[in-house]
């Protein structure tokens, strides 16, 4: 059925993801569709879609609540990086053991912060335990302490992009998998689902693609 999109969608996405690449996508929706009205909330914290009556939410990586329906819309690769200062300050990082007790910058909301596994290009798995130095709920927070040099951190590519591509911090071990993250669209369970949420949906597949500006990784010579 076709004719205008209209009506309010309420959308909870993670902080960092939500002000990088979901608010200039909600701009371009709202202007190609101009009688859909949109609330979103930003946080980190997992909440209840359906008690806290919200539309859909963006989950980055494991799914828990198999009382909602996902679509994948996207990946994000895991990517440790330093400072080129950090770098030189604390001699040279070539192989994922030298990560241990580094000092780690780490994002509290992982189930192991400290603890960061890998697949090397030929097929072994490992573990590198860093020396937890700063603990944040927020990416942001821990890039912006890695630019400035205070330790290494080991953070979706979403979220580092622009920093290795304008050289400000230096991408370790690339050759190695330090895991991929899919990005989820979740919705409750419903019997139909309103034209105005299922075409945010499909917007949002149909700009962050199967290989999405921020895994381009293009860091400066």
């Amino acid at each position: 059925t076709g004719g205008i999109l209209s009506g309010v969608l309420r959308l909870n996405a993670p902080l960092s993801f939500g002000i990088m690449h979901i608010a200039p996508l909600i701009t371009d929706f709202m202007k190609e569709n101009p009688e859909v009205r949109i609330d979103i909330d930003l946080s980190d914290k997992r909440i209840d879609l359906i008690a806290e009556g919200f539309d859909l939410a963006i989950r980055i990586g494991t799914l828990q609540d198999s009382s909602l329906i996902a679509k994948k819309i996207s990946t994000a690769r895991q990517m440790p990086c330093a400072s080129p200062d950090f770098i030189k300050k604390h001699g040279p990082i070539n192989t994922a053991e030298d990560l241990n007790n580094v000092p780690g910058l780490v994002y509290a909301n992982s189930r192991t912060p400290a603890d960061w596994a890998y697949v090397t290009p030929d097929g072994k798995a490992g573990t590198v335990h860093v020396s937890q130095r700063l603990s944040a709920t927020n990416g942001d927070v821990l890039r912006d302490a890695a630019i400035a040099g205070l330790g290494v951190v080991n953070l979706p590519t979403f979220l580092l992009f622009e920093a290795i591509n304008d050289g400000t911090l230096i991408p370790l071990m690339v050759d190695h998998d330090w895991s991929e993250l899919d990005i989820f669209a979740v919705y409750p369970k419903t019997t139909i689902l309103p034209r105005r949420t299922r075409a945010f949906v499909d917007f949002m597949a149909w700009r962050f693609d199967k290989n999405p500006h921020w895994n381009q990784i293009k860091p400066k010579a």
